[in-house]
C-alpha cells in the first residue's frame, strides 16, 4: 500500500493539516491531523510523537486488513507554494513507526536523536535478530546504542552528537548509507564536530576535502534553526559543492587543504576553483568507474535533439567536448539518481542531467558549453519534451 500525504489546509497559527490518502486505485482518506504549531518547529515541540501515534495507528489498520505496511516520509518544512504530495520513503520510515508503536522508549529517542532511530530502524529491518534484542538495545545509552548498530566496540560521544545535529530534508535508502558512512568515520565527524548543524544534503560531502574548510558556511548555517532557510541558503549550490569536492579528491590532501582554506572563502571562490579545476581536466579523471561501464537502458528513449549517454567512456567525452565537469555525475547515474542526455535544440547544443524520482522525472541541471545558460526557448523545449515522456509513462 503506498500513501502519500497532501496539505488539506493552513491553519491561522502556521500549522497545517494534513491528508495521508491512498495512491493505488480511488483516493480513499485515511484520516487527517493538524500539527497544531508552526512547521519549521516540529522536532523541537514534539510533533514528531503525533505523526507516530497516528503511523502506528495507521500500521494497525494496514495489519487488520492484511495490506503491505504504509509507508510514510518525513514531513518537510518546504514554503507554502511549494508544498504539494510528499513522496513516501523506503523500509527504514516503516520499520521506524513499527518500532514506535511497539516500544514507548523509542518514541523517546525519536525526541531526542531522531538519526539514531532512524538507523536503528534500518537495522532492525535488516537483521532478524534484532527483533527480539530490541527492547534491551532501546534501553542502552545512545552511545553504546550506536555502537551496536555500526557493530563497533565503542564510539566516541562527538559520532553521537553529530547525529543530533543532522536536519533531515529527506529519507531515501542512499542518503541513509551516506549517513552510515559518515557517522562510522571518525575522522570526518572529528572534522564536522564545530558544527551547531548539519543539513542532510550535505552528508555526502562531509567526508571529502572541501566541506570541513568552510567555516563561513558553518558560521551562516548556525544563524537560524529554520529548515526552509537552511534550503534557501544552500539553493542551487550543493551540486556546485558536490562537483567541486568531487575533482579534489585525486590531489594529495596537503594540496587540497591550502587550496581550499586559500580560494574558497564564499561562494565564488568555490565556483572559482571549480572553473580552475575543470580547465585543468581534473572533471575527467574524478570517476573511478571503467570507461567501458554501461549505464543501462535510458529512462527516456534517445531522439534525434535528446541523446542518452550511455557509458563512462562517453561521459567523460561530452565534459571534454563542453568544458564542464559532468563526468563527475557517472557515480550518480551508476547510482539510478539520474541519466544525462547530449541536447542539440534550436541551435543549441547542450548537456542535460534528467533526476530520476519516484513517480517521476525533474530536469536537474542542463547547461551549454562552458556551463553558460540555454535560452528561454531551449529552456521551454527541453521541459516540453521531459513532460510529453512523463505522460506517456503514466499510460503504460
Amino acid at each position: 500500500m503506498f500513501l502519500s500525504v497532501f496539505v488539506s489546509r493552513y491553519c491561522d497559527d502556521g500549522s497545517l493539516e494534513v491528508d495521508l490518502r491512498d495512491q493505488q486505485g480511488p483516493r480513499v482518506r485515511y484520516g487527517s491531523f493538524a500539527a497544531g504549531m508552526p512547521w519549521h518547529r516540529w522536532t523541537a515541540d514534539g510533533w514528531v510523537e503525533t505523526a507516530f501515534d497516528w503511523g502506528a495507528r495507521l500500521l494497525n489498520r494496514a495489519h487488520e486488513s492484511r495490506t503491505d505496511l504504509p509507508v510514510l516520509r518525513y514531513l518537510q518544512p518546504w514554503p507554502r507554494d511549494l508544498i504539494g504530495a510528499l513522496y513516501p520513503v523506503w523500509h527504514a520510515q516503516s520499520a521506524v513507526m513499527q518500532i514506535c508503536s511497539l516500544h514507548s522508549a523509542a518514541k523517546d529517542l525519536a525526541l531526542s536523536n531522531l538519526n539514531l532511530l532512524w538507523l536503528v530502524g534500518a537495522r532492525y529491518a535488516e537483521d532478524a535478530h534484532w527483533h527480539s534484542e530490541l527492547p534491551e538495545m532501546l534501553a542502552l545509552p545512545q552511545r553504546e546504542l550506536l555502537a551496536a548498530v555500526l557493530d563497533v566496540p565503542q564510539v566516541r560521544p562527538a559520532q553521537v552528537r553529530l547525529l543530533r545535529k543532522i536536519l533531515l530534508t529527506e529519507g531515501t535508502d542512499i542518503l541513509l548509507n551516506h549517513l552510515r558512512q559518515l557517522v562510522a568515520n571518525e575522522e570526518a565527524v572529528m572534522a564536522l564536530r564545530h558544527w551547531p548543524c548539519l543539513p542532510s544534503s550535505l552528508i555526502p560531502l562531509a567526508s571529502g576535502p572541501l566541506l570541513r574548510h568552510l567555516h563561513w558556511l558553518r558560521d551562516r548555517l548556525a544563524s537560524t534553526s529554520n529548515r526552509w532557510l537552511l534550503g534557501q541558503i544552500l539553493h542551487g549550490r550543493v551540486d556546485l559543492m558536490l562537483d567541486t569536492s568531487r575533482m579534489l579528491e585525486r590531489y594529495p590532501r596537503d594540496t587540497t587543504d591550502a587550496l581550499v582554506s586559500w580560494a574558497c572563502r564564499d561562494w565564488d571562490g568555490i565556483q572559482r576553483l571549480h572553473d580552475v579545476l575543470v580547465d585543468a581536466g581534473a572533471a575527467n579523471w574524478s570517476s573511478d568507474l571503467d570507461p567501458r561501464l554501461s549505464f543501462g537502458p535510458p529512462p527516456i528513449p534517445s531522439d534525434d535533439r535528446f541523446q542518452a549517454i550511455t557509458t563512462v567512456a562517453e561521459l567523460i567525452k561530452e565534459g571534454k567536448v563542453m568544458q564542464h565537469c559532468v563526468a563527475t555525475r557517472a557515480q550518480d547515474v551508476q547510482a539510478g539518481l539520474c541519466y544525462i542526455y547530449r541536447v542539440n535544440v534550436l541551435g543549441e547544443r547542450g548537456t542535460l542531467q534528467v533526476g530520476i524520482r519516484t513517480k517521476h522525472w525533474v530536469i536537474d541541471e542542463f547547461r551549454l558549453k562552458r556551463n553558460a545558460d540555454p535560452s528561454p526557448a531551449t529552456w521551454a523545449a527541453a521541459r516540453e519534451w521531459l513532460e510529453r515522456a512523463g505522460r506517456q509513462r503514466k499510460t503504460y
